[in-house]
Formats: C-alpha cells, structure tokens, sequence
C-alpha cells in the first residue's frame, strides 16, 4: 500500500468521525433542550400579606410579591398586578359563599412598561406598603404575571390572612 493511498483512506476516516461528532453533537443539543424544555418557563409566582402594625385609624400591610426563574432562559413578562381585597367584622356568608370586597389594586412595575424581563436562575422581590381600614378582618392577596409572547399563559399566586389587633 503507498502513502498515497493510506493518506485517501484516513482522510475518509477523518471526514466520517467528523460527520458522527456533528450529527452527535446535534441530537445530544436536541436531547438537553427538551428534557430541560428550556423554551418554556420554569417561574415561580409567590405572594404575602406582611401586618407591619397600627398606625392611627389604619394598618400598616406590606404587599409582598417574589417570582423566580429556575429555568436557564430568559423570559419577557408583562401585567405585574396585584388585588387585595378584604372582609370586614360586620360581613356576613351568604349561602357558604365569601364575597372579598376590593381594596386596592394596583401594579409592582410602572404603567408605562409594556413588559419586563425575568433572568434566567433570578429571583426578584417586589413589596408596595399600603393603609387598610382596622375594620378588616381578614385580606386576600392575588398576584398575577402574564407571559408577553404566549397566549393563556398567567402565573397567579394568593394569600390569605386572618387580621389580629
């Protein structure tokens, strides 16, 4: 065999390893991106009533709110808001039914923002400090989030708290 020839075949060799290594490569990037389903979110949405005290004729309540990105993207959010409502002493359950009546509702991101971005492996913490009327006697809390670019697509999170004076 001349040098000729063994120089042509290991040069088939080496362009057959190469085309594996790619096509190896190819299906190993494949596989990771949908056991990790990194194109979907992998966000958590948590929300608290924190009772700061007394203040006057009102209490102090901090409007807690913390989203986390455990995926390894990162994803454009919009419709940061919040809800609470409450019970007062003096309401009554209709028929096993509680009705919250609203006391504020708001947002943690500014109105003009369109959206906002959740890093990936990020945890954020938001908080709004309100004044809420001593005759309440329980509050809810819900906090939603919307993906931008999905359709039916919303994080939730609520919280309950029974009010000790």
């Amino acid at each position: 065999m001349s040098i000729l020839e063994v120089k042509n075949i290991t040069e088939i060799i080496q362009h057959c390893l190469i085309s594996c290594s790619i096509l190896i490569g190819a299906i190993w990037a494949i596989y990771q991106f949908w056991l990790y389903r990194n194109k979907y979110g992998n966000i958590n949405l948590t929300s608290d009533i924190i009772v700061i005290g007394q203040k006057e004729d009102c209490l102090l309540i901090e409007l807690f709110a913390q989203i986390s990105n455990v995926s390894k993207v990162q994803h454009k959010m919009k419709n940061f808001t919040y809800l609470l409502s409450g019970i007062h002493q003096q309401d009554t359950i209709k028929h096993g039914v509680v009705e919250f009546k609203e006391i504020i509702n708001g947002s943690y991101i500014s109105e003009k923002a369109n959206y906002y971005f959740v890093d990936a492996n990020s945890t954020v913490n938001y908080s709004r400090i309100i004044c809420v009327p001593l005759d309440y006697q329980f509050l809810n809390l819900l906090v939603r989030s919307d993906y931008l670019n999905r359709r039916n697509c919303t994080l939730k999170s609520a919280k309950t708290i029974k009010i000790h004076i």
